[in-house]
């Protein structure tokens, strides 16, 4: 998470920016779900973070209105959920809103974000660029995120050569109580 933090060379002290004290977490936050133990890890090297849980966008009342919203992202949830992230984004006023999958953003409410807070990043760990995805949407936005991460190590010069941002490679992130590093890398960036 090189992005949050400005590392001390000599002492590798990881201390947050205090810019970046509040982060939104726009992730689905359910039982099995890796993203609580990213969330754990930001509150664990002492982050305000503010989860907004995303689960809502698939809990459509049949099979077909979930398969209808995860194709066109055009359905009265994925609306609320936009709506939702603009709300927190505005009465928080966060240094980072950190949205993890974004498929479901449309490109207007980053726009509109990018009014109440500092960074936007995204994190994701499929391949959006593959063809036969249901990224449509989240490609159409992409150019509104300040940074990237991503665990697909073929990604990341195809998408810094495309978004012409910052674009990391990151491992699935975790708080390191649950699983310590085995080693610490200075990308230097």
């Amino acid at each position: 998470y090189r992005c949050i933090f400005v590392a001390n060379r000599e002492t590798r002290d990881m201390t947050p920016i205090r810019e970046f004290q509040s982060v939104v977490f726009a992730e689905p936050l359910g039982s099995g779900s890796t993203s609580g133990a990213r969330l754990r890890g930001l509150r664990d090297i002492g982050l305000d973070v503010i989860p907004l849980d995303t689960r809502s966008l698939s809990g459509a009342p049949s099979r077909l209105m979930n398969s209808v919203s995860q194709r066109t992202f055009l359905t009265p949830r994925v609306w609320k959920m936009n709506e939702t992230l603009i709300t927190t984004a505005k009465s928080v006023r966060p240094g980072v809103i950190w949205i993890d999958k974004g498929d479901w953003v449309y490109p207007r409410t980053l726009r509109r974000l990018k009014e109440h807070v500092r960074y936007l990043v995204h994190y994701t760990t499929d391949d959006v660029l593959a063809s036969g995805t249901n990224s449509w949407l989240h490609r159409c936005g992409m150019q509104a995120y300040d940074a990237y991460l991503t665990t697909n190590r073929c990604n990341v010069l195809e998408l810094r050569q495309r978004l012409r941002r910052r674009v990391l490679r990151a491992g699935r992130g975790t708080s390191a109580k649950l699983c310590p590093p085995l080693v610490a890398i200075d990308s230097g960036d």
